[in-house]
């Protein structure tokens, strides 16, 4: 019996050193986990300082080159811009047309000189100069010039977009007959004017240029 009693002490006795070698390997693991928890977590903060670094450095560097392609792309569209401005910009011309009659029967030269012009190859307005001068040696010029400045009177008018004004030189004078077709009315001239082979409008606004020299031509006017 004492021998029985002495054994199962001796059991008690084994089995408590194996639950305290197993308490220490369970501690041992247990600090190994928690050492390699906390090694973790102090590499965690270092790693996401390191990557917003790295991002701070992206965004850095990449802001300026987003910023020249945006420049970039804002100077090819003024570009564009500029261009379709000039792309539709219209196209301005003149045509001039010029005749003369020297040593008339009068005793007065005529220089009779209109000029077109034309946008977009329509036409916008004109300017009619005749010029009349006193034949050299004429015993006549002087008195057919001074019929001619009396007789003028009744064509000098001044409405919208037709005037005709007058101007005396040396042994003779020059009228000028100006007409804008953006805001002339051609019914609106008068009878008198539009009789007179000086003063009147014979084309439409819109006229093409070609039309216009053709017809001119037909008349012995010179065009250039």
């Amino acid at each position: 019996m004492q021998n029985e009693q002495k054994n199962q002490n001796v059991q008690k006795q084994k089995m408590t050193e194996e639950e305290l070698q197993r308490t220490q390997v369970l501690n041992f693991d247990t600090f190994k986990q928690v050492a390699r928890y906390e090694k973790l977590s102090s590499k965690k903060p270092a790693m996401i300082f390191a990557l917003l670094g790295v991002l701070a450095i992206l965004i850095g560097g990449g802001y300026p080159i987003v910023q020249s392609q945006m420049q970039k792309k804002s100077e090819n569209n003024s570009q564009s811009t500029v261009q379709a401005r000039k792309t539709n910009k219209a196209v301005h011309s003149k045509l001039t047309c010029v005749k003369n009659n020297l040593g008339g029967g009068n005793g007065l030269d005529e220089v009779l000189t209109i000029q077109y012009s034309f946008e977009d190859d329509k036409l916008t307005s004109l300017t009619k100069e005749l010029k009349l001068t006193i034949t050299p040696g004429s015993p006549i010029g002087q008195t057919s010039l001074q019929n001619y400045i009396t007789a003028l009177e009744p064509y000098l008018i001044q409405q919208d977009g037709y005037k005709i004004s007058v101007k005396q030189i040396e042994n003779g004078v020059v009228t000028t007959t100006d007409a804008d077709y953006k805001k002339l009315d051609v019914s609106k001239v008068p009878e008198l004017n539009q009789t007179n082979n000086y003063f009147n409008i014979i084309y439409i606004a819109g006229t093409k240029s070609s039309a216009i020299s053709e017809d001119m031509a037909s008349q012995q006017f010179t065009c250039s």
